[in-house]
């Protein structure tokens, strides 16, 4: 199946190539799911769909990015929808970071699916058109991965998706997220330097808040933890007066 999408798409028959793919990579749910099963089934052993995520689909892309993208986070929407079934979505624990990271130890279809969007991204996204394309269709998907790879993109292409960045960084419920944490401090890292200082004061301010937790009794060692975590982000980019 590998060697007939990557013919179909090098003799300009890019259609009928992601047609196979669609196919050959479709994504079910089991029938009978056990304990710490992630209840996706594939047609074909885990290493050749990571084969073909990873050294196929790259010639698909040339011919057809956009429409690649938007089929891979199909794949990956189905699988998020699969694994989390009734639970929360927490994809911070079965996929530590979008870039690579020795922390993404769990190698499952979910995560080959993770890698294989954000790869796609890297190689369409080289305009600042083509960030905000992407940014729009992984906005249109549910599952906090796609928030995240959305914030992983926006980092990688910052100087491409400034005005995107900043409405990122300065989105509350970004800050406040601990499923997008990751993704959003190393944002915050990179750009925070680039806000004005209206913009700036912002997050200090929420910094200054604290964390907001459900319990009632503060916990003033705990949360000035926090706070040092968050201030060691932008450190060396601080107002001289502070």
């Amino acid at each position: 199946a590998g060697k007939a999408i990557v013919y179909l798409a090098q003799n300009g028959r890019s259609r009928l190539a992601l047609e196979l793919a669609a196919s050959v990579l479709d994504i079910t749910a089991k029938e009978n799911r056990t304990g710490g099963d992630n209840g996706i089934s594939i047609k074909m052993e885990l290493h050749s769909y990571e084969n073909i995520l990873k050294n196929v689909l790259s010639e698909l892309v040339l011919a057809a990015p956009k429409e690649i993208l938007v089929f891979l986070c199909t794949l990956l929407e189905r699988a998020v929808e699969i694994k989390i079934a009734s639970g929360k979505d927490l994809s911070c624990f079965w996929h530590a970071t979008v870039e690579d990271h020795p922390q993404n130890k769990g190698r499952d279809v979910i995560n080959y699916l993770v890698t294989a969007v954000r790869d796609v991204i890297e190689k369409v996204a080289n305009s600042t058109q083509d960030v905000e394309e992407v940014i729009s269709i992984l906005h249109k998907r549910n599952g906090t991965i796609f928030e995240r790879i959305a914030l992983h993109t926006l980092r990688v292409r910052f100087v491409l998706a400034k005005t995107l960045a900043f409405e990122a960084m300065l989105t509350e419920e970004l800050f406040r997220d601990a499923v997008v944490k990751h993704e959003y401090s190393l944002l915050l890292r990179e750009g925070f330097k680039e806000l004005k200082r209206t913009e700036q004061e912002v997050i200090l301010g929420w910094i200054m808040a604290g964390p907001q937790y459900t319990e009632s009794s503060p916990n003033l060692d705990r949360d000035n933890a926090w706070r040092r975590n968050h201030f060691s982000l932008i450190c060396e980019d601080l107002p001289e007066d502070w």
